[in-house]
């Protein structure tokens, strides 16, 4: 069996990463207590959607995508899914949506948080589905 795991608000906690971020440069924009979707650029007050996009896509990539931290209990959960699917015989594979420029920064802390897989697609967000994958 192929499993994917995407990386963005499964492993990383990039939500808190951004926010960080936000708070620190733009002390005067306001960010909702919840975000739970992709399509949170249009709900911060004091910043277009165009320059929320400049922030994580462009001038704090590194840290809102390498330097943002995992999930409380996600590298050790994964290191017992990664032996439970060595035992059982399943491919664990990352299908993740990144921008060119910014997919060393997963790749790295993938590889910083010892989260290593075999394979790692980068899709558009609408695409991850189409990767071949059991469970996504």
């Amino acid at each position: 069996m192929r499993i994917g795991i995407d990386v963005d608000g499964v492993l990383r906690d990039f939500v808190t990463a951004f926010k960080g971020v936000v708070g620190q440069e733009y002390p005067n924009a306001t960010i909702p207590e919840m975000i739970s979707t992709w399509k949170f650029e249009n709900d911060i007050i004091g910043l277009s959607r165009e320059e929320v996009k400049e922030i994580y896509k462009h001038k704090f990539s590194k840290q809102c995508f390498q330097e943002a931290l995992p999930f409380s209990e996600a590298v050790p959960t994964f290191w017992m899914l990664e032996k439970w699917a060595e035992v059982e015989g399943h491919e664990l594979i990352i299908v993740t949506s990144q921008i060119q420029q910014n997919r060393h920064y997963t790749l790295s802390w993938l590889g910083n948080h010892g989260l290593n897989f075999d394979t790692v697609y980068f899709r558009k967000g609408w695409q991850k589905w189409m990767v071949d994958v059991d469970y996504l």
